[in-house]
């Protein structure tokens, strides 16, 4: 029976990674590079991760703090461009879809995370 109740929370987490358009390495350059955008970059790791290396001008919200700290995501301008990453997805689709059931228009969630940012050379801030 546990093992029935894991495969259904991990076929629910793959569906909610849909919520949130994907987002390629380039297109997050292209966005940050457009002043008429502006997006917000949400790294839903943990600190400890975050702490390790994130990548630039990202903002820390961990996925399961989101819920409380959702003024503090794109200052409470649900019109603004949010992208979001974890290490690998899960926890990236889980806070794309918290963010577009309370409300937030664009939505995206950053192809290949932080594992993939780290293999195509993409910059880090903070410890490694």
């Amino acid at each position: 029976m546990r093992i029935i109740k894991i495969h259904v929370l991990i076929g629910i987490l793959f569906l909610l990674g849909g919520c949130a358009a994907s987002l390629s390495r380039d297109g997050l350059g292209e966005m940050r590079e457009n002043p008429a955008i502006r997006p917000v970059i949400i790294d839903v790791r943990s600190e400890t991760e975050y702490n390790r290396g994130h990548i630039p001008l990202a903002r820390h919200i961990s996925v399961w703090s989101l819920p409380f700290r959702l003024s503090e995501v794109a200052d409470g301008d649900k019109a603004r461009a949010v992208v979001v990453y974890c290490a690998h997805g899960p926890r990236a689709g889980l806070a794309g879809f918290f963010l577009k059931i309370s409300g937030f228009k664009a939505v995206f969630s950053l192809q290949g995370h932080m594992a993939g940012w780290l293999e195509n050379g993409g910059l880090v801030e903070g410890g490694r």
